[in-house]
């Protein structure tokens, strides 16, 4: 398996190096980071470019002007080279820590799609509660989708 994870940036200097720091400690093996700079006004697109010239699976596209984080997903997508995909905001909102955990459905063939959740967070408490959602509403979209799907509690934003 080639994990490939896209980060979406845009005036991100003051956290990017972190976010990069933080998916190299916490996976062993991934394939390629691509991060796609949407015109930032600050020093991210500098800063991951000097990042790319230091590793090989680092990439660092840039947009011409302003588009948004679903154009700059999909250039991300377009370029990536792996078989699996994990998308990591740039601003921490997500925890690189949680993304092993996300993958595993799909490395166990439980599921073809792993979305995450900071709404369906394990609890320490023995009696713990994994889903405030419905596993009707789960089923529904799976059964809409033809793929199936695995859920997995994230951390808040740290």
């Amino acid at each position: 398996m080639k994990l490939s994870i896209v980060i979406p940036a845009y005036n991100e200097a003051r956290t990017i190096q972190t976010v990069l720091d933080r998916v190299n400690q916490s996976l062993d093996g991934f394939h390629e980071i691509v991060v796609v700079d949407d015109a930032s006004k600050d020093e991210t697109a500098a800063l991951v470019k000097m990042r790319a010239d230091a590793d090989p699976r680092i990439r660092s596209l840039q947009h011409e002007r302003n588009a948004g984080k679903t154009a700059a997903l999909r250039t991300g997508f377009a370029a990536i080279t792996g078989d699996v995909v994990v998308i990591q905001d740039a601003d921490l909102e997500y925890d690189p820590a949680d993304i092993p955990d996300l993958i595993e459905p799909i490395l166990q063939d439980r599921g073809d799609v792993s979305l995450g959740s900071r709404f369906l967070v394990k609890r320490s408490r023995p009696d713990s509660v994994l889903s405030p959602l419905p596993g009707k509403q789960v089923s529904n979209v799976s059964q809409q989708r033809a793929h199936r799907f695995e859920l997995y509690g994230c951390r808040d934003r740290l």
